[in-house]
């Protein structure tokens, strides 16, 4: 039933894939000069970029067609939360941000919540507007948020029936709780604390105060072997966190979505890629355009590096 629904669909994406930008053609790019990437995107679906100066917009703009595309055809409100909930919580962590005079260092995403999500995020909105109000703490807002994102994805998800999607969730969501103990555990902020903003909420069979209290080395005890590497990577490479968890989503997805006929799957697959795709173009563009060296942003291209 599933694979029928999302055949035509599928079909149409699998068939885009063929354009993306290939690792090849990101190694010529971080190389090349102004003038000639120029020529390049003009042969490219990403011409449009040489005819605006607001790059992230007319990125998004055009995602926007594409998300028109897979709203027609699928016509399921729980799967576009699900596709689209990271810009989503995005954009509600902006609307927050706001508050503290913080707009020029926030990128709203230009799309609109789904009816669901507009309903479920007004009350997150009102509690964390209240804890900026009492605290003035940017720390414990974002503790709050992080949070919260894991609980309402809880809700959304359990509609599922694909098995892939609803796994994609529960690593999605390890990764951004190992981010909240972390990033927790290295401002020295006590247990009391963390627990007062509601992770006790969280329902994963972790004694989460154990887990808090004890060594980042023991932490794999409580995740299990699949999260050795992103862990090694954040103890001993120091990477920055949030950008850990964008390339080990990345690498989730190519991993165990890429070949995939038809299915959710294919459109969450093809959706993150375009996405990252653009957003490592225009970074691209930016940098050279500025002369920014190489060396300083190069490492940071996932699809040269994943």
């Amino acid at each position: 039933m599933e694979y029928q629904k999302y055949l035509f669909i599928s079909t149409n994406l699998k068939a885009r894939t063929v354009r993306f930008i290939q690792p090849s053609a990101f190694l010529w790019l971080k190389d090349a000069e102004w003038l000639e990437i120029e020529d390049w995107l003009r042969d490219t679906p990403y011409n449009f970029l040489l005819e605006r100066e607001d790059w992230d917009r007319a990125l998004w703009e055009n995602l926007n067609k594409e998300i028109m595309d897979i709203k027609r055809s699928v016509n399921d409100e729980i799967f576009e939360s699900i596709l689209l909930w990271d810009f989503y919580f995005h954009n509600l962590r902006s609307l927050i941000h706001q508050t503290n005079k913080e707009v020029d260092k926030w990128v709203f995403y230009p799309i609109a919540f789904s009816k669901r999500f507009k309903q479920e995020s007004k009350l997150l909105y009102q509690k964390a507007i209240k804890i900026w109000e009492e605290t003035n703490n940017a720390f414990e807002v974002d503790l709050f948020l992080d949070i919260e994102n894991i609980l309402l994805s809880e809700k959304f998800i359990k509609y599922l029936c694909n098995k892939n999607i609803y796994s994609f969730f529960i690593f999605r969501n390890n990764l951004l709780l190992i981010k909240i103990l972390y990033r927790a555990k290295n401002l020295g902020k006590n247990w009391e604390e963390i627990n007062k903003m509601g992770i006790y909420r969280i329902k994963y069979g972790i004694n989460f105060k154990d887990l808090y209290m004890s060594q980042y080395e023991q932490w794999l005890d409580f995740f299990g072997a699949e999260y050795k590497d992103f862990m090694r990577d954040l103890l001993e490479n120091k990477e920055d966190i949030d950008f850990l968890i964008k390339i080990y989503i990345y690498k989730f997805l190519k991993k165990n979505f890429s070949k995939i006929v038809s299915g959710p799957e294919v459109i969450l697959y093809y959706f993150y890629n375009k996405y990252i795709e653009g957003e490592e173009l225009i970074s691209i563009l930016k940098l050279k355009k500025n002369k920014i060296p190489n060396s300083l942003w190069e490492k940071r291209l996932l699809k040269i590096n994943v």
